[in-house]
């Protein structure tokens, strides 16, 4: 520019034009002609006054220019990347490599590798294993997951070396803003865990403890036959309404509506569904960008927040009873053949005067491998709870950083071909020990978790699947629906999350006889219904 010029400049710089033009009346057209300007780029200069905080959140966002602040956070988010890059590539010189897996995109890593929310997540990882080996490895936003797709190593890695594999990973959505780290299931391995965990071993981790509860179950048990009775079209929610009332009753002697909605019932129930969803990695946004917990509830794609604030506070339930006894009415009405064999088993041994108990167990061997194959042909949870490293390791010759979440695919390891043959059919003779042939191995090694992580409640889940599929057997016969004269085929189909279950399906429940049906009925003078605690629970809340 010609500092000669005998006009003043037709550029925006304010500053620099008060430097070269001095006189008063210059000055004060171009003050004029910057305030226009400031204006219209939308306050962006050190003079423009700052909006008073006393403004609406979205008056205040709506004098923001969005596109130097998206530019800045970018900016941010890149130079973290790269920092993060150099000091990574510095530490790989001197370790051994991640476990194998797809290639990642820079700073976001492997998100686009992770599974769908509408997809199975065990179906998914296990083509992991044609394409990378038993054990393999994704990143997300500097997170590592490492996938095992051998039982072998899964054992090994979680159960051998349980010291270092034990804690459970820091997830913002689940663990922090629904409060799962604060119950047993999602705290990090430390002396709050190992105090619970005692606690909980105490009260359920031995057969004995557990017996102590079967009058409880049997009670719980004979409720929901009655429930079936009364009304059959409604298993899903009397199967989730007995698996409720146990675990509430256990807890904290707290006796659920019978007949009506229970409101604690109702607020575990959505809950522990939104747990089932949120444990999974991925499945929601604020667990890869942790800041956005801070975002405004108003902005668009936060309403995990809502979800979060209505489901904080609200108890874990034992899972394990409700997805397998739904299986077992499906399975049962896809082998009729099986049904056969453990109704003959049971009018055997127990007769048709009483309905079996757990006493009964021993003599019921057939029964009891039905249950096993039950947990073996639909495992509850597919890949488990993650695991978290609490120490660098080397396994197999792969370097497992601090803070990866290790998952074992254990619905994998329930259908594997090589130790479980026709892995598809359901066939409770697989765990019977015959003429040259010698039982399969035990699915409830695997299935309820490993090493310092296992199931506390299993030997409770157990007991209960086991008096429901008894129970059930001796009194109900399970069969496909017939509609306009047709046999109506089921859905075979599960859900995805951390614990799977199968989706909605038509089923018909009637007595075996009315003879069965008399023994149903008596079930209530055994068993009286009791007066519901919900009430007392709604003065509190007054």
């Amino acid at each position: 520019m010609d500092r000669g010029a005998a006009g003043p400049p037709t550029g925006v710089d304010g500053w620099t034009m008060m430097a070269l033009y001095k006189d008063t009346r210059t000055r004060s057209r171009i003050q004029r002609k910057r305030k226009k300007v400031v204006l219209e780029k939308g306050r962006l200069f050190p003079s423009d006054p700052v909006p008073p905080l006393s403004q609406p959140p979205l008056r205040q966002f709506e004098t923001m220019d969005a596109v130097p602040l998206s530019v800045s956070v970018l900016g941010v988010v890149l130079v973290v990347y790269l920092v993060e890059r150099a000091v990574n590539a510095v530490k790989n010189g001197r370790r051994p490599p991640l476990p194998p897996g797809p290639r990642g995109l820079p700073i976001i890593g492997n998100v686009n590798d992770l599974p769908k929310p509408s997809e199975f997540e065990a179906q998914h990882w296990l083509k992991h294993k044609e394409l990378y080996g038993p054990i393999s490895s994704v990143t997300t936003m500097g997170q590592t997951l490492v996938i095992v797709n051998d039982a072998r190593l899964a054992y090994e890695l979680l159960d051998v070396r349980s010291a270092k594999h034990s804690s459970r990973p820091s997830q913002v959505m689940t663990g922090e803003m629904v409060g799962f780290k604060y119950l047993l299931g999602g705290l990090p391995y430390g002396e709050q865990f190992r105090a619970q965990r005692k606690d909980v071993s105490r009260v359920l981790g031995t057969k004995a403890a557990a017996a102590k509860y079967n009058t409880l179950q049997e009670a719980e048990v004979g409720h929901f036959l009655l429930h079936l009775l009364d009304d059959p079209d409604n298993l899903a929610e009397h199967i989730r309404r007995e698996a409720g009332s146990l675990i509430l009753k256990i807890a904290y002697g707290y006796t659920a509506e019978a007949f009506k909605k229970d409101p604690l019932l109702e607020m575990i129930e959505e809950m522990a569904g939104h747990i089932i969803k949120g444990t999974v990695p991925g499945a929601f946004l604020v667990d890869s960008f942790p800041f956005l917990r801070y975002v405004p509830d108003w902005v668009p794609g936060t309403g995990f927040k809502q979800l979060a604030k209505h489901d904080f506070g609200a108890n874990s339930v034992c899972l394990q009873t409700a997805a397998s006894v739904a299986s077992f009415f499906l399975v049962m009405m896809l082998y009729p053949e099986v049904q056969q064999k453990a109704q003959e088993e049971i009018d055997r041994v127990v007769g048709q005067d009483r309905l079996p108990n757990n006493h009964d167990r021993e003599k019921l061997p057939y029964i009891e491998a039905v249950v096993k194959e039950l947990m073996r042909w639909n495992p509850i949870g597919p890949m488990g709870l993650p695991h978290s490293s609490t120490e660098d390791d080397v396994f197999e010759g792969y370097f497992i950083p601090k803070g990866a979440m290790v998952m074992p695919n254990i619905w994998h390891f329930a259908r594997d071909p090589e130790k479980y043959p026709d892995p598809t059919a359901f066939k409770p003779e697989r765990f019977l020990a015959g003429e040259g042939h010698e039982p399969e191995a035990d699915p409830q090694k695997f299935i309820f978790g490993y090493g310092r992580r296992v199931c506390p409640g299993r030997i409770l889940a157990d007991s209960s699947v086991f008096l429901n599929v008894a129970q059930t057997l001796a009194v109900y016969s399970l069969t496909k629906p017939v509609r306009d004269g047709r046999v109506v085929e089921p859905r075979i189909e599960f859900t995805p999350g951390v614990v799977s279950h199968p989706e909605p399906f038509e089923i018909s429940i009637k007595p075996r006889s009315p003879r069965h049906e008399g023994l149903i009925r008596a079930i209530e003078e055994t068993f009286p219904w009791e007066q519901s605690d919900a009430q007392t629970l709604e003065r509190m809340e007054v």
